[in-house]
Order: C-alpha cells, then sequence, then structure tokens
C-alpha cells in the first residue's frame, strides 16, 4: 500500500488507514432478515420474536443488538444485548423480544475487543400483517382514484408474481404503500388497503402490512379447482395461468408467513358468481371453505379468516332491482357462522352503489371501502384472533456453478451438463430444488438425477450439510446451429441464503446463479437464450460512478466526435465537440479549443476560429445536466495518421475533477482525442 502513495501525503493516509483499522480489516456486517419496510405480526401481548440473520467479519467474538424508536412514542426501544454469542464461518443468527413499534434496527459486530463492523436497517416494524384474497375489487386497479397511505407505517412487499408456483423470492422487497405501486404477489395500487392501514396504524400506534393474492375475474370455483386442477377457466373459457389463482395464496401462507408471521386473510370475492357456470352459488358455500381449509393446511396453523359479504355490480342493481344477490350473500354468512375463526366482513354491497364503473370501486367510494374493512375489524376481532408468529428461520450460504464435457459440440451431438450445488454456510441446506430453462432448439437427452417437464430442468437436493458439495448432470443436444446460452438458479430451499434470493431468475447476478455458453461447431449466427421470467425483480437503476456534485461547480467534461475517421484527400469532415455539465450549477461562459494535426486544415464553422492552429470556439453557458455542441468543417490535404486534440481552455466557474488549459494529454475528463486516418 505504502508504494502507492507519493511524497508527503504518505503520512497523512498512513493515520488515516490507522485509525480505520478495525473497520476496515476484518469485514463488514450485513443484515440478511430483516430487510427494510419489514413488518412482523404481534402477539396479543404486542410482541414478538424477531429472528435477525445475517454476515459479519469472520472470525467474530461476538454480534450485539438494539432497536431505536424511529420517532417518538412509536415504539420502546432497548438496550444493547448480544444476539450471537459464537458467530460460525462469517455469519450469525439470532432472536430477539421486540414490542410493537417502528424502529431503526442497529447490529455491531465486535473482534479482539472492539467493535470492528455496525450496520442499520431501518425501518423495521412489528404490528399487523394481513394476507388478502379474492378477485378485483379486493385486488385493486391503478388509476381508479386510490390514494397513497398518510402514514408511511402502511407497507408492503412490493414484487410481483404472475406464473410461478414454486416459490416466491425471500427475503422480499419491502415498500410503502402507493397508488402506483405493485403489492405482492399480485395486487394493484394501495387501493383501500392504504386507507385502512392507515386506520389501524392511528389506532394501534404499530405499522401495518398486506400482502395481495387477489386475481381479477375470478369465481370462488376458481380458487377451489386450482388447488388441485392443473389450470381452471372462466365461465367465458378464458384461462388463468397453471396452479393460479389459488398458488399465490400457498405461496405467501409457506414463504412469506413464516418469515413475518399473520394477523388474518381477507376475503373480498363475489361479484363474478352470477355470471359463473352455476348462477345459483349452490357450491360457494363448499366452495369457499375448502380454500379456508387448504390455506391452514398450506400454513400450518389455524389462521383467522375475514370474509365480506360481496355480490353485486350495476346489471344486478338497475336490470334485477337488487340490492344484493342472496345465493352469494347466504353462502358467505353460512361460512361465517359455521367456521372456526371465520369472523365477518364489511357488507360492500351497499358501498357506492350504482357504481361508476359497472362494478369497481372508484375514488371516494375506495376509501368507503376501506372504512368498512375498518369497521368490521372491531375490538372483539383482534381479542379473539390468534395470529401467527413468525418462525424461527436459518440462514445459509449456496453458490451454483455450470459445466460441460464439451462447449463446442456438433450438431445433434449429446452434451453432459454438470449442476454443482456448494454449501458455503454453516448450517445444512434442505429441499434445496435447482432449476435450469433450456433454450428451445436445446433439447432434453436424459438424465436420472433430474426431471423434466417442457424444457425446464429440476433437480432436487433434499439435504446439503455445511461446507460440502453436490452436482447433478443431464444430457442436452442442440438441434440447431448457433450458440445456446442458459443458465441454473437455487429456485427453493428451507432457510434463507445469507447473500442470494433464490427464484429470482437470470438477470441479477447473484451467486446462486450459473450461466454456460454452448456453441456448435458449425456456427449459425443465431443466438438461443433462456429468457428473463415475467416474474423476475425489477433490477435497481445503474448507479453513477461519478462524484455528487458539487452546489457551487460546473463538473464540465468533453467528447470529440469526427463525421468520418478514414477520409480520402480533399474531402471535408465535420468535427464535432461536445461539452456537457454534470456539476450543481451552470457553467457561465467556456472556450474551447482544437488542436489540428499537419495535413487537416480548417475549412469553417459558425462562431469558431482558427488560431495558430487551434480552432476555437465560445459557449455562452452549459446548463446543469446539459450539454452544448461546437461543430466545424476541415479538409485533408495529405495522407496522414494522427490524432485530434481538444480541451476546455477557459470556464468561468470553478470545475471539482479538472482544470482548463493544462494539456491536451492529461487523462482529464475536460479533454478529447479522435484517431483520423486519411489517403
Amino acid at each position: 500500500m505504502s508504494i502507492l502513495l507519493p511524497g508527503r501525503l504518505f503520512r497523512k493516509y498512513w493515520l488515516i488507514i490507522l485509525g480505520t483499522l478495525p473497520l476496515g480489516v476484518f469485514g463488514q456486517v450485513t443484515v440478511t432478515f430483516p430487510r427494510p419496510h419489514t413488518v412482523l405480526q404481534r402477539n396479543n401481548a404486542n410482541q414478538t420474536i424477531m429472528t435477525i440473520v445475517g454476515t459479519c467479519p469472520n472470525p467474530a467474538d461476538r454480534v450485539d443488538w438494539r432497536v431505536q424508536a424511529r420517532n417518538a412514542g412509536q415504539g420502546i426501544g432497548t438496550d444493547w444485548a448480544v444476539l450471537d454469542a459464537a458467530p460460525a464461518q462469517g455469519q450469525y443468527r439470532g432472536q430477539a423480544t421486540v414490542s410493537g413499534g417502528w424502529y431503526r434496527l442497529e447490529i455491531r459486530a465486535w473482534v479482539g475487543g472492539v467493535v470492528a463492523a455496525t450496520e442499520v436497517v431501518q425501518p423495521v416494524g412489528v404490528g399487523e400483517v394481513f394476507a388478502v384474497a379474492g378477485q378485483s375489487n379486493g385486488q385493486g386497479i391503478f388509476g381508479y382514484g386510490a390514494v397513497n397511505p398518510a402514514d408511511e407505517r402502511v407497507v408492503c412487499s412490493s414484487e410481483r408474481n404472475i406464473t410461478d408456483t414454486t416459490r416466491l423470492p425471500v427475503p422480499f422487497v419491502g415498500a410503502p404503500l402507493s397508488t402506483t405501486g405493485y403489492v405482492a404477489p399480485r395486487g394493484e395500487s394501495a387501493w383501500c388497503w392504504g386507507r385502512l392501514g392507515d386506520r389501524l396504524a392511528a389506532r394501534f400506534n404499530v405499522p401495518v402490512a398486506f400482502y395481495n393474492t387477489c386475481w381479477s375475474g375470478t369465481a370462488v370455483r376458481n380458487w377451489r379447482e386450482s388447488i388441485t386442477v392443473d389450470s381452471t377457466a372462466t365461465s367465458y373459457n378464458e384461462f388463468f395461468r397453471p396452479g393460479m389463482p389459488y398458488g399465490n395464496l400457498k405461496r405467501v401462507a409457506q414463504d412469506y408467513v413464516p418469515l413475518t408471521g399473520l394477523r388474518a386473510v381477507l376475503w373480498h370475492q363475489g361479484e363474478a358468481e352470477f355470471y359463473d357456470t352455476d348462477p345459483s352459488a349452490a357450491s360457494y358455500a363448499s366452495d369457499l371453505e375448502t380454500v379456508i381449509r387448504q390455506s391452514r393446511q398450506d400454513m400450518g396453523y389455524q389462521i383467522p379468516w375475514m370474509v365480506a359479504r360481496v355480490s353485486m355490480d350495476n346489471n344486478l342493481y338497475y336490470n334485477f332491482n337488487l340490492r344484493e344477490y342472496a345465493p352469494v350473500i347466504n353462502a358467505q354468512n353460512q361460512v361465517i357462522r359455521n367456521g372456526v375463526q371465520v369472523y365477518a366482513g364489511p357488507n360492500t354491497d351497499v358501498v357506492q352503489m350504482p357504481r361508476e364503473d359497472v362494478v369497481h370501486f372508484t375514488n371516494d367510494g375506495i376509501r368507503q371501502l376501506g372504512d368498512a374493512w375498518y369497521d368490521a375489524m372491531n375490538d372483539d376481532f383482534f381479542r379473539n384472533t390468534t395470529p401467527v408468529l413468525p418462525t424461527a428461520i436459518q440462514a445459509t450460504d449456496l453458490s451454483t456453478s455450470l459445466s460441460a464435457d464439451a462447449t463446442a459440440p456438433n450438431l445433434n451431438a449429446p452434451v453432459r451438463i454438470y449442476i454443482t450445488v456448494r454449501n458455503e454456510g454453516s448450517v445444512a441446506a434442505t429441499n434445496v430444488l435447482v432449476r435450469s430453462l433450456l433454450p428451445g432448439p436445446l433439447v432434453f437427452a436424459g438424465g436420472s438425477e433430474v426431471s423434466h417437464k417442457r424444457g425446464l430442468i429440476s433437480a432436487l437436493i433434499s439435504n446439503l450439510p455445511a461446507g460440502t458439495t453436490m452436482t447433478r448432470s443431464f444430457l442436452v443436444r442442440p438441434t440447431q446451429e448457433g450458440t445456446y446460452r442458459f443458465a441454473a438458479e437455487v429456485a427453493r430451499m428451507s432457510e434463507l441464503d445469507v447473500d442470494s434470493r433464490p427464484n429470482t431468475s437470470i438477470g441479477d447476478g447473484q451467486d446462486d446463479l450459473a450461466l454456460i455458453s454452448l456453441r456448435t461447431r458449425s456456427a449459425g449466427n443465431q443466438l438461443f437464450a433462456t429468457p428473463l421470467s415475467v416474474n423476475a425483480p425489477a433490477l435497481p437503476a445503474v448507479a453513477s460512478n461519478q462524484p455528487i456534485a458539487e452546489a457551487d461547480k460546473a463538473d464540465l467534461s468533453l467528447q470529440l466526435a469526427l463525421s468520418s475517421q478514414a477520409a480520402l484527400s480533399g474531402q471535408a469532415i465535420t468535427v464535432s465537440m461536445v461539452v456537457s455539465n454534470r456539476g450543481g450549477r451552470s457553467s457561465g461562459s467556456v472556450q474551447v479549443g482544437c488542436l489540428l494535426p499537419a495535413g487537416l486544415a480548417f475549412l469553417d464553422g459558425a462562431g469558431m476560429r482558427l488560431e495558430a492552429g487551434v480552432v476555437r470556439g465560445n459557449l455562452a453557458d452549459v446548463a446543469v445536466n446539459g450539454s452544448a455542441l461546437l461543430q466545424f468543417r476541415a479538409v485533408v490535404q495529405q495522407p496522414l495518421s494522427d490524432k485530434l486534440k481538444a480541451q476546455i481552455e477557459l470556464a468561468a466557474v470553478a470545475d471539482p475533477d479538472s482544470t482548463p488549459n493544462n494539456g491536451y494529454d492529461n487523462g482529464e475528463d475536460d479533454t478529447a482525442q479522435v484517431t483520423i486516418r486519411t489517403y
């Protein structure tokens, strides 16, 4: 390190490094769970057990935790306490009792008797968690007049799932409920749930979270059929995705609820029944009871349900002069009356009836719907329901690799593919499922260690002990000339992964994902690649590598371009000089000069001039985040192979990372060069 620090600066930087040695040498501490905007379900005594897992320096003496209320009066903070007294292999895990509230979670790791690394996760909450199921008036619709919740403590998981019944990515990405955001796995907008969340947060002084599994257009029959049938359809023969709509509720029950717990499932469905295959709704009660029973079986808990009375649209209101559709309302009341831990939700047939959108709530009707749900959640509901609480989760660290016995095969020749999974964590990984979707012309050719269905390869590893690897192999065969690029990814495991999220598709580069390419010997120009899943979480925007703009400086940069870099003698070329400003203030006047090589003569250019072999031009101003162009023409007088060089010569405002007129070859961003060859 010392040889990189020149002259007198050496002692200065050496002291800084020494001063931060404990934080820099031993690594960082990260928190895998909980993530920001996670809310854990509290018990009826206003507490929960929070499992905290993550990575820490290796070795570490111990890891501590504490929580502090983000806002005064919104929680009960704690003192520092030991979370994990013996972290192993750079990973820690522990449990903490936390009261209802909205918190800043702080973690610190100790090495050699000093604090070596710290981390903060916020906001993290303990409060109320709900899952919504049903059809479109529970799902929500963008642009129908919902409003953002006023309280920042009303949150959701923001990731969307349309087709996958295997696993939702966990830990999920939390976010405030909003009018423009999704509510995982399929809700749209804050809808009425933002209003309900606001009122519950004010009433109990705790955060409120929602999952939304509703699916527009569904009858209760679709929910019951999709438990066992590959694909169910509406009475108009419109088919849902295989395993849907129930599949999303099952995934919430098995993937999200173990992490966060749940107060109840909120059921809003019934408007579709008059138009379904049996308008008498004779099987409505038994179908809904089947869905409730199956959700509890999948959750492993007698989770409470609240069932709204829902049946009306404008057709029934105007053309049949009805105020409720009795067959459906009677069936819903029957389920409420006969069910265990099934509670009466609101009567929504009296809300905004008739409706501007025939069936859907709009504008103030959405607020009224939220109020109706709130009124149904009386004190008896919270007193008598026993919510499911978060479970004691584990975390490990899996990575995946792909290899082949031939990467340049002949057409139609079999290739053996090897998927290797390594457990670099401190505990065993169980029920690990690895999947690989083959590009179309790459066909499965056999393999007893995997299963295959419609191009999807699945490999199951029931137990992978810490520190071990396991490999599964199969044969493929390229049936068209070209390049094949495909991936394998961990799609599911019973534990969390400390540095990746299973089943997020192929775009995020996490270490539970592996990529491989094959190219046939007689290579065609076609590329066959595994597509990105429609369920893939959105990737974050590319972060800039530029420094933060200084408010009092103009950060100017220069680009140089030619209309042709290979020109004939006598040909005129256009030279373009682009000045950009990424600073915090406008530039004021700027002068740019371009040094012409011998053999290239200035021809013309608006506002441009030739002075001692340098073509110069001036700009009055370059706005913040703006660009300005200077252009001139030059004519080729003789053959040459050289460079045009340009620099900003004068600038009215200081630049944070370059100095005007200090040379063409120093690499500063206010200089530019381009090669030209003439004949």
